[in-house]
């Protein structure tokens, strides 16, 4: 055999080891990606506060965490506010029912006003915001022991059209009007929304904070009281999905969920689902006036399930991790084994936990300290 034949030969087999070798390292690495789903339902409510205790729907039905059996049946996913150890909650006709802590009907108290967005309860008043027909906006105050009496509240009102109440907050109402406009506290802030993809961020500092599209990220900052808007782009930091907000009196810290390079998806509320769609979760802060003040790069396949200004906890490979968000250190570590490889899971924060679901049976199965 001629030295020109063997070096041929030689060319071919490598050649050969290379085609065979490319499929079954993708195979091989294919196969050993995470199994399984992480939603973070930061945005999707499904927890409330209930005294000392903590509630959560189960399809049509509210339990008390903790408990096997339904405290309450067929509620539809109602409101649920807690007051002098009274659960009030909105039923599928919009009467509000109060019901003790066992789950025993007491009282129908009548019907809400229409286009009703709770805000919150402050001792016997049930703070909203309300649309007309004809667009206008207001505050009112629902007396819960004065037969559903309502009051104005003394605010700046505003009429635009048709009106999608998204978000209130103490002094704060957020809409979409009928031409497509945006409204905080009573002011026009900017146009062209998508009701669909926006997100109310939070308040803190006489600010309020929004993402006019939680899929291609940019957050609008709102100075109460002048109106003016601050336009923060994250996509100069990062590509991905907003998950995770929270927003004090000092800074704005928001969560990114970015899909693999290799894998695209369509995204949604919870980010990346699916684990091995999933590249890396950011965390981002800002001052009250826009400047960035951190990023921070968590590693791929691990999921922020919770943030705020001073900390961030994930889950990655049955692990759960608190981290300082002021340094990174890792602040507390414990063992998440309700965390099955190839189950489905949506964390919720509420009341100082996360609480942690099931996606296949709807079983709130765990709850953790943050």
């Amino acid at each position: 055999m001629t030295k020109r034949k063997l070096k041929m030969y030689i060319i071919i087999a490598v050649v050969l080891i290379v085609l065979a070798g490319v499929p079954l390292y993708i195979f091989l690495w294919y196969v050993t990606l995470p199994k399984g789903e992480i939603n973070v339902g930061h945005h999707a409510r499904k927890v409330y506060n209930a005294g000392n205790d903590m509630v959560y729907y189960k399809g049509k039905d509210l339990y008390l965490y903790g408990s096997d059996e339904p405290l309450i049946k067929d509620l539809h996913g109602g409101y649920v506010m807690f007051y002098e150890n009274k659960l009030y909650i909105r039923d599928e006709n919009k009467e509000l029912c109060t019901y003790d802590t066992n789950g025993n009907l007491l009282n129908r108290l009548g019907k809400l006003p229409e286009k009703f967005s709770v805000c919150k309860c402050d001792g016997n008043l049930l703070i909203g915001a309300v649309a007309d027909e004809n667009g206008d906006v207001k505050m009112i105050a629902v007396d819960l022991e004065n037969s559903l009496a309502t009051k104005e509240i003394p605010f700046q009102k505003t009429t635009c059209g048709q009106v999608t109440i998204l978000q209130c907050e103490p002094g704060i109402i957020f809409c979409k009007g009928g031409t497509g406009s945006k409204f905080v506290a009573g002011k026009e802030i900017s146009s062209a929304y998508s009701s669909s993809a926006s997100m109310f961020l939070g308040t803190g500092g006489n600010h309020a904070a929004y993402t006019p599209d939680y899929h291609s990220p940019s957050i609008n900052l709102i100075d109460i009281n002048s109106g003016e808007s601050t336009k923060i782009k994250t996509s100069d930091e990062c590509e991905g999905v907003m998950t995770y907000s929270h927003m004090d009196d000092e800074k704005l810290s928001v969560v990114i969920c970015s899909s693999s390079k290799f894998f695209r998806v369509n995204d949604d509320y919870g980010g990346v689902p699916d684990l091995k769609y999933h590249d890396n979760d950011y965390y981002l802060s800002y001052s009250l006036d826009g400047k960035l003040l951190q990023k921070h790069k968590f590693a791929k396949f691990e999921r922020v399930i919770y943030a705020d200004s001073k900390k961030v906890m994930t889950v990655k490979k049955g692990k759960y991790t608190t981290y300082s968000a002021e340094d990174w250190k890792v602040t507390d570590e414990k063992k998440a084994d309700e965390i099955k490889d190839g189950g489905k899971y949506t964390f919720e924060a509420c009341g100082g936990y996360v609480f942690v679901f099931d996606d296949d049976t709807g079983e709130c199965i765990s709850r953790i300290k943050v």
